[in-house]
């Protein structure tokens, strides 16, 4: 399963970036309900690659991984094809993007370590400042549900606030 996962994650972002407008660098937290099973108790770090597809879509690559009290002792990564809700965030012939925006994304996350559980991401960002054309875009607030394919249950997360550093 880690193999194919990460076979899919190289066939779908590489070419994606080769064809983006931007490629950014992530940082951000990342947290889930207390006894849901997918991620333990601690603090969790989330580092990624965002890079845009078409004016309003992205893709994100990301790893989460836990900072304390174990770092590294959890690992899990994903990959989130993202909606601009308000508007184009990437250049788009002349048109001028929107400061603020709000993001609707689904994609796929697992255990890179084990393989113990993967399944589907909804994930909604309602508050975003900032973009490419800034060098900088902030995404506060984003919260979402994971759906658990082997134990057959979801759970809920969110991040408190995503950095994003374009280059």
């Amino acid at each position: 399963m880690k193999r194919l996962f990460g076979i899919f994650t190289i066939l779908i972002v590489l070419p994606l970036s080769l064809y983006a407008t931007t490629v950014g660098l992530s940082l951000g937290t990342f947290d889930a309900e207390n006894g849901s099973g997918f991620l333990s108790g601690g603090t969790h770090v989330q580092l990624g690659v965002v890079s845009g597809i078409t004016p309003r879509w992205e893709a994100e690559a990301f790893i989460l991984t836990e900072a304390t009290p174990d770092p590294f002792g959890e690992t899990v990564g994903g990959l989130v094809f993202s909606y601009a809700v308000l508007g184009a965030v990437y250049e788009n012939h002349g048109t001028v993007p929107l400061f603020a925006n709000a993001y609707v994304g689904l994609g796929f996350m697992g255990d890179i370590m084990s393989g113990s559980h993967y399944g589907p991401v909804v994930r909604i960002t309602p508050i975003s400042v900032g973009g490419p054309q800034f060098l900088l875009r902030e995404r506060t607030f984003t919260f979402g549900a994971y759906y658990n394919i082997p134990r057959n249950s979801v759970a809920l997360f969110w991040n408190i606030f995503t950095l994003d550093f374009f280059l």
